[in-house]
């Protein structure tokens, strides 16, 4: 059973929802919003007619969770206007001192921010970079990076296009860019079990991995399983070989990354699947937003099948 225990209202809508990973920031909580607003704007000439504007608006929330008359409750701390912000993903650990996050907006931008503060948290910007000209950013991941290495992220674009990026002392540097699908490319994700492995999924109806090593002309596998768009991808994160996609089809769908051909299984949640998220320490459930369905929590028993 779940119960409500606090009802927060945001500016817009809330896209993005991401509670911070590393254990001594375990009680911050990032909101992303995004909003598209048609906007009425005459031209300056007056014999000219007046035109439609999309104009995408979001903001960035800093809650974190506070004793507050004896219940702990979420309280903002900070609150930023931001271009549209589609994708929030923290960076798994720490980074280099500090709780550390990145984010793709409306404006194509690839933005990494650090959490400062103490009993106030605040973020401050460290590195900002274009995906590309005249693209949407979508979605991101961050690469679980072997030994020290400098960590990944992965990115995809309205242009149907994936780049990757090194995340560096500096900054952020473009390692290459592709076109990776002939729509949207919703999602894009590591395999949280091998760095060199990445995911994305299309508006074409389009499930492909990546071989990162080698060139981007050809994906290692392309799943046509989905009967609409592929919005959503996460490697599991305690289970090695385990993959869950979710689509507009409002199918979500369990794999074996050994064998790509069919997936392990599939539930159909009444409602396409925005995004999923793993169970952080357990590995068999799997949390979702759905489309006009809400929120699912799915018992996978993986542990049941032995994976």
């Amino acid at each position: 059973m779940i119960t409500t225990l606090q009802t927060l209202k945001t500016k817009f809508y809330a896209d993005s929802v991401e509670w911070c990973p590393v254990s001594k920031d375990s009680s911050v909580l990032l909101v992303g919003n995004y909003q598209l607003v048609e906007e009425l704007q005459r031209s300056e000439q007056q014999d000219e007619e007046n035109s439609n504007v999309n104009c995408r608006v979001g903001r960035l929330y800093v809650y974190q969770l506070k004793l507050i008359d004896s219940q702990e409750l979420l309280s903002i701390d900070e609150e930023l206007n931001h271009s549209g912000i589609l994708d929030i993903k923290w960076f798994h650990s720490d980074l280099n001192g500090h709780s550390s996050f990145a984010l793709v907006d409306a404006e194509g931008q690839l933005c990494l921010y650090r959490l400062e503060g103490e009993d106030q948290k605040h973020v401050s910007l460290t590195s900002s970079e274009e995906l590309d000209s005249n693209v949407i950013g979508l979605s991101l991941d961050w690469s679980i990076p072997q030994q020290s290495r400098d960590p990944s992220i992965i990115a995809s674009s309205s242009d149907g296009k994936i780049s990757l990026w090194q995340v560096t002392n500096t900054g952020l540097k473009n390692i290459i860019r592709w076109k990776a699908h002939d729509f949207e490319a919703w999602i894009s994700a590591f395999d949280y079990w091998d760095e060199n492995l990445a995911y994305t999924g299309g508006d074409d109806c389009r499930f492909k991995g990546w071989d990162l090593r080698s060139s981007q002309s050809k994906p290692v596998f392309t799943s046509k399983i989905h009967s609409m768009g592929v919005c959503s991808i996460q490697s599991n994160p305690k289970l090695p070989h385990i993959l869950a996609t979710g689509s507009y089809d409002e199918q979500l769908m369990l794999w074996d990354t050994r064998s790509m051909k069919v997936p392990l299984r599939s539930k159909s949640l009444g409602g396409g699947i925005w995004r999923i998220k793993w169970h952080p320490s357990s590995g068999n459930c799997i949390a979702t937003a759905t489309m006009y369905n809400g929120f699912h929590i799915i018992d996978c028993g993986l542990h049941t099948a032995g994976k």
